[in-house]
C-alpha cells in the first residue's frame, strides 16, 4: 500500500524528510485537487487559510499560483 503523509509543520517535515517518507502539505492538497477538477479554483482556498492565521509563504503562494494561471 502507497501512502503519503499529510503534515504542514516544518520540523515534523525534516523528520519524516531523513526518514525518506512521502510527504505532502494542505497547498500539495490543494494543487493535486485543482489538477484532477476537484475544485476550480485554489485562489479563495489560500485567502481563507490566510484569513483563518495559518501562515503560508506569500513567495510560495505567488508562484503556485501563476504557475496554476490563477493571479495571486
Amino acid at each position: 500500500m502507497k501512502m503519503t503523509i499529510i503534515l504542514d509543520d516544518h520540523e515534523a517535515r525534516k523528520e519524516a524528510l531523513k526518514l525518506k517518507l512521502p510527504i505532502t502539505g494542505s497547498l500539495g492538497i490543494l494543487i493535486r485537487s485543482r489538477q484532477l477538477g476537484y475544485i476550480d479554483r485554489i485562489a479563495p482556498l489560500i485567502e481563507g487559510m490566510e484569513r483563518n492565521g495559518i501562515y503560508l509563504s506569500p513567495k510560495l503562494t505567488t508562484r503556485i499560483l501563476n504557475d496554476l494561471g490563477e493571479s495571486p
